[in-house]
């Protein structure tokens, strides 16, 4: 194997490779100390931009993060409703569009909550596609091995007036390596 690409390193981190690109990678790594360096700066960055990446995102920030991310995977859920994100399979982000009626709604609140207990995450004046009726969540594994539990409830409020009032609730359970 010739030395590999930094995109190929990249694709080794974000999990993108089959497995017998992965295994040959490795085998190459673990016996030239140079691509062990840049595969080890490759993880740091990409591990950088994972922590900078904010849990809910406009429209256009899911549109840019669609086009560097092509195999970027997506649940629609709608108010009450449920959804699983299998990390198991090597995916390092997931984008969950939580549909509710946001028509009228001046500002949208979103929360991350345990099942039976205390508020995890607040985003008050989350970015939201009033027109679409959506909000866009990035479920990043490293939030689920931080705490959080397995399943979590997420629920949007939308303000009118300075009145708030619950739009929807999502249970959305997390699958992780083992």
């Amino acid at each position: 194997m010739t030395h590999p690409a930094g995109e190929e390193l990249a694709a080794y981190w974000l999990g993108e490779l089959d497995e017998a690109a992965a295994d040959a990678l490795e085998e190459h790594v673990f016996a030239c100390e140079p691509c062990a360096q840049a595969l080890g700066r490759t993880a740091q960055v990409i591990a950088g931009v994972r922590a900078l990446l904010p849990p809910v995102i406009s429209s256009a920030r899911l549109a840019q993060l669609r086009a560097a991310v092509p195999a970027l995977k997506q649940a629609d859920v709608a108010p009450g409703g449920s959804a699983t994100i299998d990390f198991s399979v090597g995916d390092a982000l997931f984008v969950l569009v939580l549909e509710a009626d946001l028509s009228g709604a001046e500002r949208v609140d979103f929360s991350i909550e345990a099942p039976a207990g205390p508020t995890l995450f607040e985003c008050a004046d989350a970015p939201f596609d009033a027109r679409a009726g959506t909000v866009h969540v990035v479920c990043q594994p490293h939030l689920v091995t931080a705490g959080y539990p397995e399943v979590v409830r997420m629920r949007l409020r939308a303000v009118k007036d300075g009145v708030a009032r619950d739009v929807a609730e999502y249970e959305i359970a997390h699958v992780l390596p083992t």
